[in-house]
């Protein structure tokens, strides 16, 4: 499966692993560590399929991660959020949409995050969970209006 993972255990440690290494080595446990965020490549059909049948989330909340089409919006969904942000593309989609979604389904110690086009801002976003300046999902979140919003301007494309 195509994307990341990053755990911070429960002793401050950070890791960053391929998804297939963090789903196999049960750090994807809820109880294994203090904070993880998995990170997915949507256009890949093994994480459809991960979603759907292996994820434990409901079926409202996979269809938002791998929805085609997107619109910014954050609702609560149980002990949840799930929040769609755009900002510019790594790459431009097209020469009139420049610009690229991140999903993001976030609850007590975990963020799930999909995309079909990367984020120009997620190298520093990463750095930030590197540099250990992200330890829940609400920094993770911040971390990721953060690193859009300067791209995009007084304007957005």
């Amino acid at each position: 499966m195509r994307g990341f993972a990053f755990v911070l255990d429960h002793d401050g440690q950070i890791q960053q692993l391929p998804v297939d290494a963090f789903l196999s080595t049960g750090t994807a446990r809820a109880d294994a560590a203090q904070f993880t965020w998995l990170h997915l490549d949507s256009n890949d059909p093994e994480t459809l399929r991960w979603l759907k049948a292996e994820s434990g989330l409901n079926e409202v909340i996979v269809a938002a991660l791998v929805a085609t089409e997107t619109r910014p919006r954050a609702e609560e969904i149980g002990a949840g959020a799930l929040i769609n942000l755009r900002g510019l593309a790594q790459t431009p989609i097209t020469l009139s949409d420049q610009l690229a979604s991140i999903r993001m389904w976030a609850d007590k110690g975990r963020v799930v995050s999909a995309f079909r086009y990367p984020l120009a801002a997620l190298a520093q976003v990463e750095d930030r969970m590197r540099d250990g300046w992200i330890t829940d999902p609400g920094d993770l979140i911040v971390g990721m209006g953060m690193g859009i919003t300067p791209q995009l301007g007084p304007e957005v494309p």
